[in-house]
């Protein structure tokens, strides 16, 4: 009983993740090959579902970093969106600090905190 479980239960694991869409990878991945200065600088990005095709996106910055290069990253975040055919997302881009310093949204595009 236990191998017959152990199993089945590994292939339909397997099967069930290798579907998913990870957001916080394929950002990372779009970060890395259209802008890898702000890809070095965001060395958190932390990612939450809030819909079918919405996503909150909170990118960590690992350096002391001005508010114009935050938007900047909270722009191509937004733009790695439209590529992503997401509905919606929320950005956050926070500080070494933890302190929000820029926000965005695709309707209303990015903004220092």
């Amino acid at each position: 009983f236990t191998s017959d479980f152990s199993e089945d239960f590994s292939s339909d694991f397997s099967d069930d993740f290798s579907d998913d869409f990870s957001p916080a990878s394929e950002l990372r991945a779009y970060l890395e090959a259209e802008y890898p200065d702000y890809s070095g600088l965001a060395t958190g990005i932390g990612t939450v579902g809030i819909g079918e095709a919405a996503v909150q996106v909170t990118l960590s910055l690992g350096q002391p970093t001005d508010a114009d290069t935050a938007v900047a990253i909270c722009e191509a975040t937004v733009e790695w969106a439209g590529v992503a055919d997401l509905e919606e997302i929320e950005i956050e881009v926070e500080d070494v600090d933890d302190a929000v310093v820029a926000t965005g949204d695709l309707d209303g595009g990015c903004e220092a905190a």
